[in-house]
């Protein structure tokens, strides 16, 4: 059973009336919205009132609505990004499908994602969280990175596990019941019912020799700013010549969306996170090699944030 909001639209009208423009984070495409539309009409009021959006979704049901984030896009650029951890050609595919079996068929986010980014909408995946044992592999990773630019994707977003009290009980028993190799492997990363983040053992094997892991450049502390990170809207000659080449970046969003249209993220808010904020490198579409230079993202989804 659900509980249906149909007096939101109206209710974010009214509250956004009263706001400076700024990003509206939304995506709530849940089956029952076949019926009520009611993030079609908050995305509506967005569009009467210039505010951007960045949506994050795992259902290709955000298709539908296309026609309104096309013309929000144009007076405001925004953000449509999937939710994935894993890719058709991964060797752990089958296990992580298995993980989420409710959730719409990976290949079809893929597909949307290529439709959103045909549309010239900014769109890449959020990897989070990153699974121990079955997306932290190195095969994984690069088969979401080459499967993310081959479909338009511009940025993965990175992030690892949490697990904590009733949460923590509740995975440990999915675990028994469908993954059991894998317990004794959680049981040590997560070694205390109140543990949050894992110990650190979740480090991908090309990390290992980083003196320094933050300095890779390919992560990024912050989500994708549409204004300087988007395909043609990049400020420099550089950056447009990087966009034009297809080429999407790899980031270590913790836990951050992506900000659209140059919206810069509150003052003191998760995006202020020191001198590495906004440092990137690309990954070509073919990048399977040149991932495992980029295994921070590995790092981060074990580093304790």
């Amino acid at each position: 059973m659900i509980k249906v909001k149909e007096n939101a639209p109206e209710l974010l009208r009214k509250a956004l009336s009263r706001l400076p423009v700024d990003v509206v984070i939304t995506g709530d495409y849940q089956p029952a919205e076949k019926k009520f539309e009611i993030s079609r009409r908050m995305l509506e009021v967005c569009l009467d009132l210039g505010f951007p959006v960045s949506v994050l979704e795992r259902s290709p049901l955000v298709l539908r609505d296309l026609d309104l984030l096309k013309e929000i896009n144009q007076r405001a650029p925004s953000v449509v990004f999937f939710s994935m951890i894993s890719a058709p050609d991964s060797p752990t595919y089958d296990l992580v499908c298995q993980m989420e079996n409710l959730a719409p068929r990976m290949e079809k986010r893929y597909a949307a994602m290529e439709q959103i980014a045909k549309a010239g909408i900014l769109t890449g995946i959020s990897m989070m969280p990153i699974l121990p044992g079955l997306c932290d592999i190195d095969e994984n990773l690069e088969a979401i990175i080459r499967c993310t630019a081959n479909h338009g994707g511009r940025f993965v977003v990175a992030g690892g596990l949490t697990l904590a009290d009733q949460q923590l009980d509740f995975f440990y028993g999915v675990l028994r019941d469908r993954f059991p190799d894998l317990l004794p492997l959680y049981e040590r990363m997560y070694p205390h019912p109140t543990a949050s983040y894992g110990g650190g053992s979740q480090r991908g094997p090309a990390c290992d020799g980083a003196e320094d892991p933050g300095a890779v450049p390919a992560v990024w502390d912050r989500g994708p700013d549409a204004q300087t990170d988007h395909p043609g809207r990049q400020a420099g000659a550089e950056q447009a010549d990087r966009g034009s080449a297809g080429e999407p970046v790899l980031l270590d969003g913790a836990g951050q969306c992506p900000r659209p249209a140059g919206v810069g993220p509150p003052q003191g808010g998760v995006g202020d996170r020191g001198p590495r904020a906004g440092r990137g490198a690309d990954l070509s579409p073919d990048g399977a090699e040149r991932a495992r230079e980029h295994r921070e993202c590995g790092a981060a989804a074990g580093g304790g944030r």
